[in-house]
């Protein structure tokens, strides 16, 4: 194994999935965990950064899946401005009655 004339990837392959892997798992836990951890932390301050904007003073109430909600939509999602709001209002719509001025709308 010529570690140096080959992709880092095959190598890293190459080892997890070596004959004698069982004899060191604690070294290759410690390398699956080592290849969890980013690069940059840049989208991660972007995630706090939009997460300050969602939970103000007057939203500190939120429950913790309303919030995670929110950050997925602002970070993952499409701009507002591409968004199609019609298929979700439908089906807000006719998830249940709905009152409008007292009355019953089904």
């Amino acid at each position: 194994l010529d570690l140096f004339s080959q992709d880092y990837k095959v190598v890293w392959w190459k080892l997890f999935r070596a004959i004698d892997a069982k004899n060191w798992p604690n070294i290759l836990g410690v390398l699956e965990l080592l290849f969890c951890i980013p690069v940059a932390n840049g989208h991660l301050e972007r995630v706090f950064s939009q997460m300050k904007l969602i939970k103000t003073n007057r939203q500190s109430c939120l429950s913790g899946d309303t919030l995670d909600h929110l950050l997925r939509i602002n970070v993952e999602g499409p701009p507002l401005s591409d968004w199609d709001a019609t298929g979700a209002v439908d089906s807000w719509w006719k998830d249940k009655s709905r009152r409008l001025g007292g009355k019953e709308t089904h």
